[in-house]
């Protein structure tokens, strides 16, 4: 085969092809460049140029072919692979050439005769052959045996086998052992069994193997696996074949001439050939998982040395390490093969004892990891049951707590409990709890946090994975948690080695060690701690910010500009002491006209606890975060919010979070008892009440939305307290506390707060006493004006406290604003304005009405049924037509006084309002009242009652010459034209003007178009009193439908 031609290069790089055309340009050059030296500068143009041009046709052609190939990858892989395919067709037909020509040369010598020259010799020299068989003397007659008995030959042999048993050491591994005729069964269930006899009667007769099988050629045991076809033809493939069988029975059959103990050595040896047929069955599938699921993701490698099979994963989770000359020099001596340091791997090799298949995983386990994680790597006894992907998998998931507990060890500072406390290099407390294939790690600083971040390890992957609760991607949780997952497969690596271990050693102590990964640089520890605290803090805002969502008219801000200029020159001594973190929550509790308060919630404060202090839960009373605090916003300046008022509430006691909680239920219990004892038919409950046991839960756990809203109620006491506090400064007056004290850590709910004001500032407001009761979601402020006799609410006391403005029976003026009312902006002052805005003119009216009543008692129709410095009722003296009229007055900030007037609708109402509001005389209200409400009543009364009412005043001769027409009130129309003046327009052809006149008297006048269209007067009269207005109102209305 020597006129072969050389081997050329198959590929070359393209960066290879550039520098060789570089390097070639640049020889060329230089080669021009010495020959042109001697000659003239005119002579130099044109070699100059013709090298210009091939040298720029020869980048033009590496340009080209460098596009072709980018182009065209595939094309030219195709044909380097057809190109070699023909290589290696020609070489191999150029053999087959060579083979036939030295074939053809041998074929002379195979056609000469072999002719047995020394049986020719006998028979021609001496006349005989010696070396005939002599069995031919009997082969047209054969021998026949004696006559036996089989059956006593077959109890014979049963009885010497059963000696020769009980003489035998026979391994635990056999599963079953049956005799039957002569012929022992050894059987081990899922893998092999082995038939033996005896070769003779004697004592000492060798046993004799008759029979051997496996599993895989077991038509029963295949038919009750039922596997899918790509595992059924791998099992039917890796079955041995007869050749084989019979090759493994003459091997036993050697081992067990010569052994002292023939069925230890019988089973040694079947169970070498069965865990080689397991190998192989691995091998099949681990090809089958290759192309196709676990494609780019597995390899295997297997070694002939000592027959074992490794499956590599997880290349980019690993980082080789130099080994030591020493440690290479044993690894080349040892009959082990190593470990590969480009990923991961599990090792299946022939097992120890029971195993079947031992695995071995590298690097090794923890022995706390190992020894929960035994019995999902046991490999089955069964070969039918074996599943490289399943223990793929199990290996995998091994590795991946291993990888969870390494990371544990690392952020925390080798921290190996599966649960508990443990400090950030920052200081910050967190819990860990680490469960089957998750990490899971939450602010242990925040009280009653429910979500937690969690670290899991995706085996198919190979990555760690960071996940939180359901955010979105554009949230700075989601982007936090996804840098720290980069940060941990990026800079979390696994230092690997090449040494290897035996099997028999994998559950040593003493040769395990632990799963330690190591950061690629030094401040890499740094920058994960980081991320995991912005990640956590992150969390507990989202949480937060859920909390408060839930609860109603609250918006949460991330971020305020807040201007400190105008409170530095108020506080300079506490400017110093204030921080607002960056990652702080802004909640809007109240807002105001001018001013805005919220609540801010900061996770990371600036002045963190001390990192010495032990993690006892003795010395935990207090909630120390999030850390609360309050401020004010003016928000008169254009783009920036001025600070006004700040105040940080020290930590919480847990206590108090309890107390109030247990004092929420016995309140609903005393209220279920109260409503049980309403009700007489009501059994008595068996059932015990749900709030005992929650009476004695005193240290249950503390809820995040329970410390929300503790909080938002203390932020309201202390809106309100500032709200005292600021009018006490403003109106200059002297504020005294009664009720519960600040300083006991209780609510500020119910405290009373008094205000004493100078003798000159009390008269011009009229104020004898001001006093404010501070409640958790209202301000309730009374006040007793000066020389003012005020009459209680006629309502129950239930129905008062329900009103925001009513009178006490001491009567003091009781005013109640809620804290979520945008419109008061200091309720102290409101209350001011209210009562020299409202109650000041309600009782000046209601003086002037006592007056006008007294005047007018005989002739007036109306009385004054109540009044209060909040509403003036005046009712009729009489009832019209079975209903008493109600007029009710009341003062409005912005309207005036408002008028209303039951049960009907006062039509002329709207004009006697714009006029009281004028000239505010109660005369004259009286006036237009008494004009207008009862013939207006009347009127309204007729409309609006059945037509037969009256129809039966109106006389029988008007009925029967059929002057009487049905009123439909449908198309009437009311046109109110002053106090006393209203229009009933009747079907655009009938027209009524009523005017109310002096002393109970109206004038009615008619108008009716006639057949020209041109109005005319049908009646035109004067009634003097409301008795006859009565009596003729149904034939005026008949008359205007007519």
């Amino acid at each position: 085969m020597s006129d072969f031609p050389p081997q050329r290069p198959k590929t070359i790089k393209t960066s290879e092809l550039l520098h060789r055309g570089v390097d070639q340009q640049y020889e060329n050059l230089r080669t021009l460049v010495q020959q042109l030296s001697t000659s003239r500068e005119e002579e130099r143009t044109q070699p100059l140029l013709t090298f210009l041009q091939q040298c720029k046709q020869q980048c033009t052609q590496l340009l080209s072919l460098t596009f072709w190939s980018h182009r065209h990858a595939n094309v030219l892989k195709r044909s380097s692979q057809i190109l070699q395919h023909a290589e290696s067709y020609r070489n191999q037909t150029n053999e087959t050439n060579d083979r036939l020509f030295f074939m053809h040369a041998n074929l002379d010598r195979a056609k000469e005769r072999m002719y047995d020259l020394s049986t020719a010799i006998d028979v021609l020299y001496k006349g005989s052959y010696l070396r005939l068989p002599s069995v031919i003397e009997r082969a047209m007659y054969p021998r026949e045996f004696p006559p036996h008995n089989l059956t006593k030959t077959a109890d014979t042999l049963n009885n010497l086998i059963r000696y020769r048993l009980i003489q035998s050491n026979i391994p635990k591994q056999f599963t079953s052992i049956s005799l039957d005729h002569g012929f022992v069964y050894f059987t081990c269930s899922g893998q092999f069994e082995i038939v033996f006899t005896l070769q003779g009667l004697q004592p000492d007769a060798v046993w004799h193997v008759v029979r051997v099988h496996t599993i895989l050629t077991d038509v029963n045991a295949l038919q009750q696996y039922q596997t899918h076809s790509s595992a059924f033809r791998i099992f039917q493939n890796s079955a041995p074949n007869p050749t084989q069988y019979a090759h493994i029975r003459n091997l036993l059959q050697t081992a067990l001439n010569h052994a002292e103990e023939p069925f230890l050595e019988a089973f040694k040896l079947m169970k070498e050939f069965c865990a080689s047929l397991a190998l192989h069955i691995l091998r099949s599938q681990a090809q089958l998982l290759l192309d196709g699921p676990w494609k780019h993701r597995l390899s295997t490698v297997y070694h002939r040395q000592g027959n074992m099979l490794d499956f590599m994963y997880w290349p980019h989770r690993c980082s080789a390490s130099s080994q030591s000359q020493e440690v290479l020099e044993r690894r080349k001596k040892a009959s082990i093969p190593p470990f590969s340091t480009s990923g991961m791997s599990v090792r299946f090799s022939i097992g120890v004892g029971k195993q079947l298949v031992a695995v071995q995983l590298h690097p090794q386990l923890s022995v706390s990891i190992s020894n929960r994680t035994e019995k999902i790597l046991e490999m089955p006894t069964n070969m039918l049951e074996i599943s490289a992907e399943r223990l793929l998998l199990a290996a995998m998931k091994a590795h991946a707590k291993a990888f969870l507990e390494g990371f544990q060890r690392l952020l925390f500072r080798n921290m190996t409990k599966e649960r508990g406390h443990c400090r950030l290099l920052s200081g910050q407390c967190v819990w860990i709890q680490r469960e089957e294939g998750r990490l899971q790690i939450r602010n242990a600083n925040v009280e009653g946090l429910c979500h937690c971040i969690e670290l899991t390890f995706d085996i198919r992957q190979g990555k760690c994975i960071v996940s939180a609760p359901s955010t979105s991607m554009r949230s700075v949780l989601y982007q936090y948690t996804k840098s720290l997952e980069d940060a941990l497969n990026t800079q979390c690596k696994l230092q690997m080695t090449e040494e290897p271990h035996r099997p028999a050693d994998t559950h040593k102590s003493d040769q395990s060690k632990p799963f330690t990964l190591f950061l690629d640089h030094e401040n890499a520890l740094k920058t994960l701690q980081s991320l995991l605290c912005k990640a956590l803090n992150e969390l507990t805002l989202e949480e937060c910010i859920n909390g408060i969502s839930s609860l109603k008219r609250l918006e949460v801000y991330r971020n305020i500009q807040i201007e400190w200029q105008r409170y530095k020159e108020v506080c300079m001594n506490d400017m110093e002491a204030i921080t607002i973190s960056e990652n702080a929550l802004f909640v809007q509790l109240l807002s105001l006209k001018h001013s805005n308060y919220y609540l801010i919630i900061e996770i990371d404060p600036i002045d963190r606890m001390d990192v010495s202090v032990p993690l006892d839960d003795d010395i935990d009373h207090y909630i120390h975060s999030p850390q609360f605090s309050l401020i004010q916003l003016n928000s008169e300046l254009a783009g920036q919010q001025s600070a006004q008022f700040f105040h940080r509430f020290p930590p919480i006691r847990k206590q108090i979070i309890a107390t109030t909680l247990r004092e929420s239920f016995e309140s609903a219990n005393r209220s279920a008892k109260a409503s049980l004892a309403a009700n007489l038919n009501t059994f008595p409950c068996k059932k015990k009440c749900p709030f005992k046991a929650v009476q004695r839960e005193e240290n249950a756990n503390i809820d995040l939305t329970r410390v929300l809203i503790h909080m938002i109620h203390q932020c309201h006491d202390r809106i309100q307290l500032h709200q005292c506090m600021s009018f006490a400064r403003r109106r200059k007056a002297r504020i005294r506390f009664t009720g519960s004290a600040l300083s006991m850590g209780k609510s500020l709910g119910h405290q009373v707060v008094t205000f004493a004001f100078p003798e000159e500032k009390m008269l011009a407001m009229e104020i004898d006493l001001l006093s404010a009761c501070l409640m958790s979601d209202s301000m309730e402020l009374h006040a007793r004006l000066r020389g003012v006799s005020m009459q209680p609410s006629a309502s129950s006391l239930s129905l008062c406290i329900e009103k925001l403005r009513y009178v006490k029976e001491n009567g003091d003026v009781v005013f109640r604003y809620k804290s979520n009312d945008s419109n008061s902006e200091n309720p102290l002052e409101n209350c001011l304005m209210e009562v020299a805005n409202l109650i000041k003119p309600m009782c000046v009216l209601r003086s002037s009405l006592k007056q006008a009543l007294a005047l007018a008692h005989e002739d007036c129709h109306f009385f004054m049924e109540h009044a209060d410095p909040f509403e003036i009722v005046l009712a009729s003296k009489e009832k019209v037509n079975g209903a008493c009229y109600r007029l009710k007055i009341q003062c409005k900030p912005k309207s005036g006084f408002v008028l209303a007037f039951t049960p009907i609708t006062h039509p002329l109402l709207p004009f006697i309002q714009s006029a009281f509001n004028v000239h505010q005389d109660a005369v004259q209200l009286l006036e237009a009242l008494e004009r207008t409400a009862i013939p207006l009543g009347l009127l309204w009364e007729l409309i609006q009652s059945p037509a037969a009412l009256y129809y039966s005043s109106v006389s029988e001769l008007k009925k029967a010459k059929g002057m009487v027409n049905r009123l439909e009130p449908r198309r009437l129309l009311f046109i109110p034209r002053s106090q006393t003046h209203v229009r009933l327009v009747y079907d655009h052809r009938s027209l009524l003007d009523i005017r109310f006149l002096k002393k109970r008297a109206v004038h009615v006048t008619m108008w009716r178009k006639d057949e020209f269209a041109l109005a005319v007067i049908a009646r035109n009269e004067t009634i003097q009193n409301l008795e006859q207005f009565s009596a003729q109102l149904p034939e005026i209305l008949s008359e205007l439908a007519t």
